[in-house]
């Protein structure tokens, strides 16, 4: 939703497929990583299940709920660090910290691709 309003002139790299935001250590959710001159992006496809009535737990009962959830809008000037983390057998894991000490860890195709874009935006 929010990412609909960047000119996309102004984004310097963008991914979404393949892009897992970890909520928590062993859940992750599909999202969109977007990289500006001056901000960092990322929403996900916050999905949520509402059960219903005194049988809820039958599999035909639930009703999925989808939203964009807009997970964080980060200037450059507050992010503390980035750095490469790991998920299982999977390297290309991208661990933000923000200065208040938040930490999103976010798997992308190829973390090489994200750091040298960054440190391409720093130099600038």
């Amino acid at each position: 939703m929010v990412l609909n309003k960047i000119n996309p002139e102004d984004i310097l790299k963008e991914e979404s497929m393949g892009v897992i935001y970890f909520k928590k250590m062993y859940f992750g959710i599909e999202a969109e990583l977007v990289m500006t001159n001056s901000h960092l992006y990322l929403e996900a496809d916050d999905c949520g299940v509402m059960r219903r009535g005194i049988l809820a737990f039958l599999p035909f009962l639930k009703k999925k709920l989808q939203k964009i959830v807009l997970i964080f809008n980060l200037p450059f000037t507050e992010i503390l660090s980035v750095r490469q983390g790991k998920y299982g057998a999977n390297p290309n894991i991208l661990v933000i910290t923000n200065k208040e000490g938040l930490e999103y860890r976010i798997a992308v195709k190829n973390y090489a691709e994200w750091e040298h874009a960054r440190l391409q935006i720093l130099k600038n």
